[in-house]
């Protein structure tokens, strides 16, 4: 009987072995497999050749091995089982032999079981394969989604305009501005050094997306209206015919469009304000 305990308990542990094997994650086993030296060569968990192993050999062989020798126990102890039953007459003596042929069957059966159910569940997941393929990860797209052609990054633009002087208000998305669109804003804080230069709304907002040259293709941003930028615009910029509401509209010397976008006429949203409209196409 404790033959029979004995090889049950082994048997088990080797169930236990197998399907926590075969159930491991992936990634549990995606680093590169790192060679060792063995003291003592086995064939099957060493690299053909060599008395070297690493983890994607001797793991494999030595779950085929633990496999190979609960077989193995599962049939000596059945050969064993009946030799009890066939050499005493004792009623208690073929009832350990029983015993014994029982439980080498249930492990036979659990052995083979792991290696069933789970082919069953997925074919893959017996392959035996540690050699795990690496894996390409994609660029994450730039903060506030991919720029338009053409446009900056939300972090490119902060990069630019860094020392400049110019401003933009928080909140704001700045994705997808081109980038002659934040060089002439940048070259009018450069002329105009006394002027409060600071990005209302770039490429988000409900702006009208018309047209090739406006907010949405990164073309268009609005800057904040006060006196000094006022008077640096009208008197150093060329004026140019007035929208049809009266807007006045001004070209600088790099051929950007300023509009200066405060009469009432045309129906804005309340929260736009007054405010310069500039546009470098």
């Amino acid at each position: 009987m404790e033959y029979g305990v004995w090889s049950m308990e082994l048997i088990f542990v080797s169930f236990f072995l197998l399907t926590s094997y075969f159930l491991l994650p992936t990634s549990a086993l995606a680093q590169a497999p790192t060679e060792y030296e063995l003291l003592a060569p086995i064939p099957q968990l060493s690299i053909p050749g060599t008395e070297k192993s690493n983890t994607a050999v001797f793991l494999p062989g030595l779950v085929k091995l633990i496999i190979g020798i609960a077989t193995a126990l599962a049939v000596i102890m059945l050969m064993w089982g009946g030799i009890q039953y066939m050499s005493t007459d004792a009623w208690a003596g073929k009832s350990e032999a029983k015993d014994t042929i029982t439980n080498a069957l249930v492990g036979l059966l659990l052995v083979i079981s792991a290696w069933l159910i789970l082919y069953t569940i997925n074919p893959k997941l017996v392959e035996i394969n540690l050699n795990i393929p690496k894996q390409e990860i994609s660029e994450l797209p730039p903060p506030g989604g991919v720029p338009p052609p053409g446009g900056l990054t939300t972090s490119q633009v902060f990069a630019k305009i860094a020392g400049t002087g110019v401003r933009i208000v928080p909140g704001i998305s700045v994705n997808g501005v081109q980038e002659r669109t934040i060089d002439e804003v940048i070259n009018l804080k450069k002329d105009c050094l006394d002027c409060l230069v600071a990005i209302t709304s770039a490429t988000g907002g409900d702006h009208e997306t018309t047209g090739t040259c406006n907010h949405g293709s990164g073309h268009k941003v609005d800057l904040r209206v006060n006196t000094p930028l006022n008077e640096y615009i009208t008197k150093k910029y060329s004026e140019k015919a007035p929208r049809s509401n009266g807007d006045r509209v001004f070209q600088s010397p790099g051929g950007a469009t300023y509009v200066w976008e405060s009469h009432p006429p045309v129906p804005r949203p309340a929260q736009w304000g007054a405010h310069w409209d500039v546009a470098k196409c």
